[in-house]
């Protein structure tokens, strides 16, 4: 390949973001509004922030960032096309969700967290406390399957099987890209809902004003709420924000 074909597949793969920002204009217009608003509501929160946090909340505040950035990256690979690359973030984003709100309703758990990293014990606490474990400790039986079995098709992109390869860039693949940008939504709800629950007490004004149309329009354009708040019994009681009660309680 030439230099000058790498000028003709960056126009190729504007050509297919102007495709998908077309064909699903409400949808995608709403995820980057939505990658605007989540910034924002960074910005507000840490304005609020005087003082040295407990190791939940900086954690939370680090890994709700770093989902922005992923999300903003999966939703661009998505739009040129590459379905596959952008639901292995979500994937990530997914697993990242589930373990702040493990952080949340056990903060003892982020304190153990803190002394594993880096140390010898790091790599049998990412066996113990994984996704399944996180899944299995949070959520009612039959949530818990319901999270198992998305959990199970975000991974099949994941790993080398021969499942996962399917038709992806170069092809422009509508359905696809409409499902991703959907899930794409779904976990943007819940990064803003995790991280709102976390810092609850902190919430100024401004931060409720981006926070609350923000959940609003997620909702409306998926036609459900999405559920991440962890539903055992023991946990939820703990939980405010819960069943698209945003509206109520912020």
């Amino acid at each position: 390949m030439s230099h000058s074909d790498y000028g003709e597949l960056w126009k190729d793969y504007l050509s297919k973001v102007n495709k998908t920002r077309t064909s699903f204009a409400n949808i995608n217009q709403i995820c980057e509004n939505t990658i605007l608003s989540m910034m924002l509501i960074y910005s507000e929160i840490f304005e609020s922030v005087k003082t040295s946090l407990p190791n939940y909340q900086a954690f939370i505040a680090f890994l709700y960032k770093r989902n922005i950035t992923y999300l903003q990256s999966s939703h661009l690979l998505a739009c040129i096309g590459f379905i596959d690359p952008s639901s292995n973030l979500n994937r990530t984003i997914y697993e990242t969700i589930l373990r702040c709100y493990l952080f949340i309703t056990e903060p003892k758990e982020a304190d153990e967290y803190s002394q594993a990293i880096r140390a010898e014990k790091e790599k049998s606490y990412d066996r113990k406390k994984g996704v399944k474990y996180i899944r299995e400790k949070l959520y009612s039986p039959k949530t818990c399957k319901e999270h198992k079995e998305f959990y199970e098709q975000l991974c099949i992109l994941a790993h080398p099987s021969i499942k996962g390869v399917a038709e992806d860039y170069p092809e422009h693949r509508p359905d696809r890209i409409k499902d991703n940008l959907s899930i794409i939504l779904h976990l943007m709800y819940g990064n803003i809902q995790m991280m709102s629950e976390c810092f609850f007490g902190l919430l100024n004004s401004q931060a409720t004003k981006i926070i609350i149309p923000s959940m609003e329009r997620i909702a409306t354009t998926l036609e459900y709420v999405p559920l991440f708040e962890p539903d055992e019994d023991s946990y939820s009681s703990r939980i405010k924000l819960k069943r698209g009660n945003f509206r109520e309680v912020l």
